[in-house]
């Protein structure tokens, strides 16, 4: 429960432990003959007016119970959308790192394959007596 609904519900509380004080008055001026119609017409409409706040804030209570949750529930799916967004980020840096190893390693053989052929050539033009080695 809330810092405000606590609040509200301690003042509700209040309010009805004066209602009942109220009534026990009106009881005891009762039994002492003194008339308390007016007293017990204005008890009875703050009664009706406590049932009343107490249902609003029941559902009060409620509605910030839902809102919370629904806060929460909202909160966990960011987390996981956070969290997929980070291994897509390091599955994607790891298929990148892949392909330039395979490029790098591609490029290392076309040069290799590139001085074979350039040494054969020269081996071709020079001849056995140029002993290249």
């Amino acid at each position: 429960m809330s810092g405000q609904n606590l609040e509200l519900a301690l003042k509700l509380k209040i309010a009805q432990t004066g209602l009942e004080n109220i009534q026990n008055l009106i009881g005891e001026l009762k039994s002492a003959g003194i008339a308390t119609d007016g007293l017990e017409s204005d008890a009875a409409k703050l009664a009706a007016e406590l049932n009343s706040v107490d249902g609003a804030t029941q559902q009060a209570a409620a509605s910030t119970e839902k809102s919370t949750q629904a806060y929460s529930g909202a909160a966990k799916g960011v987390r996981s959308i956070s969290e997929q967004l980070a291994e897509a980020r390091t599955a994607l840096l790891a298929y990148i790192g892949a392909q330039s190893a395979i490029g790098a390693a591609g490029n290392l053989i076309n040069l290799a394959d590139e001085y074979k052929s350039l040494e054969a050539r020269i081996q071709l033009a020079v001849g056995e007596q140029g002993n290249l080695k």
